[in-house]
């Protein structure tokens, strides 16, 4: 999982573990792409948020799928575009979740 928010990050890590997952955090796209160069068998998902500082998680996911990343990939984000969904649908992304901040109305 790569995300800069500590607080999904914990949370989304916590739930994998639950669910039995091995799940390791990077907390930007830049941690996530050594290890997408030589993904493993028990590599399962690549969760990613689409506004990582540095590299984007757009250009994570461009780096992936040359390497052949066999596991569905699921996009987070606060901000989504219809044109950035254009281009994770393109990239075959599994699943676009949109996050949303509580109103503090």
């Amino acid at each position: 999982m790569a995300e800069d928010g500590p607080a999904i990050a914990q949370i989304v890590v916590h739930v994998l573990r639950l669910l039995g997952c091995d799940a390791t955090h990077g907390s930007d796209g830049q941690a996530a792409t050594p290890k997408l160069a030589t993904p493993s068998a028990t590599d399962q998902a690549l969760v990613l948020d689409l506004n990582l500082p540095g590299i984007t998680g757009v250009d994570v996911l461009r780096q992936a799928r040359p390497h052949s990343f066999p596991g569905p990939v699921i996009i987070t984000s606060g901000r989504i575009s219809a044109d950035a969904r254009r281009e994770l649908l393109a990239l075959r992304v599994s699943t676009i979740l949109q996050n949303r901040s509580p109103s503090t109305n």
